[in-house]
C-alpha cells in the first residue's frame, strides 16, 4: 500500500455499547495514576459495570510508558477531534493530510 486513510466518526455519533463502555473506561483511565498491571486491572473494573479486566497469566506482557516512547516519533496533532479523514502517503514520510469532511479542503499536518 502506498497510502493509508483513516476515517473517524463524528464525536457523539457512535451509539454502540462497546463504544460507550470504552468511553467510560477512557474517562476513568485519564483520571487515574496507572503504573502497573494490577492498577490497570483496578481502573478497568472500577470504570463501569460493563467493563471487566481479563488478565492472561504468564503472558509475558510488559507495561511500557507509551507516552514517552511515542513522543520520540510523533508530535501532538492540534484539533484532531475536528479532523475526520487523515491520509498518510509513502511519498511524503512524516506528513499527514487531514480533512474535516470527506470532500473538505486538505491540510498538511
Amino acid at each position: 500500500h502506498k497510502s493509508i486513510t483513516l476515517s473517524f466518526m463524528l464525536t457523539g455519533h457512535t451509539r454502540c455499547l462497546v463504544d460507550g463502555c470504552f468511553g467510560l473506561l477512557k474517562r476513568k483511565f485519564r483520571r487515574s495514576d496507572c503504573y502497573t498491571m494490577d492498577q490497570l486491572e483496578k481502573v478497568v473494573n472500577d470504570s463501569a459495570s460493563c467493563n471487566k479486566a481479563q488478565l492472561i497469566p504468564g503472558s509475558g506482557l510488559e507495561w511500557r510508558s507509551w507516552d514517552s516512547f511515542l513522543a520520540k516519533h510523533f508530535r501532538p496533532l492540534k484539533g484532531i477531534r475536528e479532523l475526520h479523514h487523515i491520509t498518510f502517503d509513502s511519498t511524503e514520510p512524516g506528513v499527514a493530510t487531514a480533512r474535516k469532511t470527506l470532500d473538505g479542503q486538505p491540510t498538511d499536518v
